[in-house]
């Protein structure tokens, strides 16, 4: 046996040479049974699904050699996602990427809809601290006011000048 070649197993999962000669025949049955469990699980998922092996020598060296793809009712095949093994961690990827299951536009749509509800809040509180600002400001018969801000810095105004001062250094 040659180091690129490889082995159809009678479940149908392929093993290169190395595989097999470096596997024990008990190691190399529950391998087997394994990739084949996983195959079946994935296609009782969703029949149209299944997993294609990409050969050694057939694509880039970074390829993975378990391919899942989806048959679409275009006639197109499109690849979901790519492993190095197939072990029960597939299943979960599938799930994760079932859009049927998983509703990906309600997700985005509420993720936005809770940033818009805090950039509300922060502005709303914002503004609700520059009010408060104004109304003792106002209130003070002195002519300068300081106050924190919400950067943290000792703000000081005087009523003809505006802001004179942060943290106590001048501002021109």
């Amino acid at each position: 046996m040659h180091e690129g070649r490889t082995t159809r197993t009678e479940t149908g999962s392929i093993l290169t040479a190395t595989d097999l000669l470096q596997a024990t025949p008990e190691a190399l049955m529950r391998e087997q049974s394994d990739v084949f469990r996983i195959v079946e699980k994935i296609r009782a998922y969703d029949s149209n699904l299944d997993i294609a092996y990409l050969e050694p020598g057939k694509g880039e060296l970074a390829d993975a050699p378990y391919i899942i793809f989806e048959r679409c009712r275009d006639g197109k095949a499109r690849v979901v996602f790519s492993v190095w093994k197939l072990d029960d961690s597939v299943m979960d990827r599938v799930k994760a990427a079932d859009t049927t299951i998983f509703d990906v536009e309600g997700a985005i749509d509420l993720a936005n809809a809770r940033a818009r509800k805090a950039q509300k809040d922060k502005q709303a509180e914002s503004f609700g601290e520059a009010k408060d600002v104004v109304k003792h400001i106002v209130a003070n018969p002195k002519g300068t006011y300081s106050f924190p801000n919400s950067a943290g810095e000792v703000v000081t105004l005087r009523d003809d000048e505006g802001i004179t001062k942060r943290n106590g250094k001048s501002v021109t």
